[in-house]
């Protein structure tokens, strides 16, 4: 049974990571796009608000991870086990736990030349300027 990850696929940086896992691992990844499949969230009681400020994977049990637990599963599965144990050191952890939410909230600042050739082709003026307000109606105007 494959892992369920529902991601961001408006941010250059969470579409290029985990397109990175599901080319990889194809039958373990099913990757859920936010802008496209957001009502798949209900069956998980997940409101589409929540899943765009921390990514969320469902395992094979069903149990929900959700923000950087959820990065460390993906990387602890997918060949970045390192990764995922670094972030688990006990100065580091406290910090990356603080960091995760701010980064979350302001990751459509980050510079295109820091995301490489696939975010500049979705990325207009240096920026990312989609932030979560514009993404949710964004959303909520492909249902209507």
């Amino acid at each position: 049974m494959k892992i369920i990850v529902f991601y961001d696929d408006l941010c250059p940086i969470c579409r290029t990571e985990m397109h990175a896992f599901a080319w990889q691992y194809p039958n373990e990844i099913e990757l859920v796009a936010l802008s496209t499949e957001s009502e798949r969230l209900q069956h998980y009681g997940i409101r589409t608000e929540d899943a765009l400020m921390a990514l969320r994977v469902v395992d094979e049990l069903g149990h929900i991870h959700q923000g950087l637990d959820a990065v460390r599963l993906l990387y602890r599965r997918f060949g970045k086990q390192r990764l995922a144990q670094l972030s688990m050191l006990p100065l580091l952890k406290p910090v990356l736990e603080w960091a995760y939410p701010v980064f979350v909230h302001h990751r459509h600042r980050v510079p295109v030349w820091l995301l490489g050739k696939n975010a500049r082709l979705h990325c207009a003026q240096g920026y990312c300027r989609c932030d979560l307000n514009e993404k949710l109606q964004h959303i909520r105007s492909l249902k209507h």
